[in-house]
């Protein structure tokens, strides 16, 4: 893996609560795999591990983001940030925004809030990769149904769509200033996130049965 980043950071100027601050940034990221095996791999020749083929990949990504904090009062700020991607390789690019709300009217209470959305596309070995698992599967050709220990060859898809997910958060801290409690923390946090698209391995008995029946 290669990274490549620049950030620039600062206060842009002043309003009655404070001080607006600003960063700005870009990435550029080069991710590569390259797996060569023996000969008795490529041929599938072990009876046991069985084997598996060559491969490689490489995925290019080219990144910008940006973050503003926002002083509300004394007491309150807002921080909106965004980042926008895109992936070479599989053609694909993204724009993932970011809210959060931080307030602490009294020293010994802090409120929180969040909302933002994610992307993520697959691993090397998702997208271009391939790998052999020993798995128990139900053995078509028995004819009793038995379980059989069998070797399952799992390809990459470089057309894998991207994983995407919303993610909000409520919580709250506090840490008493007196008394016989006094600084000791209490959090309580409440997450909600909604998949959509996840990425997983699929199912090696499920492509079984229908080529079986």
């Amino acid at each position: 893996q290669t990274v490549f980043d620049v950030v620039f950071a600062g206060d842009l100027f002043d309003i009655g609560a404070g001080s607006v601050g600003l960063a700005v940034g870009g990435q550029y990221r080069r991710d590569e795999i390259t797996s060569d095996s023996d000969k008795n791999s490529n041929d599938f020749n072990y009876k046991f591990v069985f084997g598996a083929p060559d491969f490689d990949g490489s995925l290019t990504t080219y990144a910008a983001f940006a973050e503003v904090l926002i002083p509300i009062t004394d007491w309150a700020e807002v921080t909106v940030a965004g980042r926008y991607e895109n992936f070479d390789e599989i053609n694909v690019d993204t724009f993932d925004p970011k809210i959060t709300v931080l307030a602490q009217p009294i020293d010994s209470l802090s409120l929180r809030a969040s909302y933002g959305t994610s992307f993520r596309v697959g691993s090397l070995l998702q997208l271009f990769g391939n790998q052999t698992s020993l798995l128990n599967s139900t053995d078509p050709f028995s004819g009793t149904g038995g379980l059989a220990f069998r070797p399952s060859l799992t390809d990459g898809n470089a057309d894998l769509q991207p994983e995407e997910a919303k993610a909000f958060n409520l919580g709250l801290s506090y840490i008493p200033q007196d008394g016989a409690l006094a600084g000791v923390a209490f959090n309580v946090d409440y997450y909600n996130y909604d998949y959509e698209d996840i990425i997983t391995r699929q199912s090696h008995q499920a492509l079984i049965v229908p080529d079986n029946p």
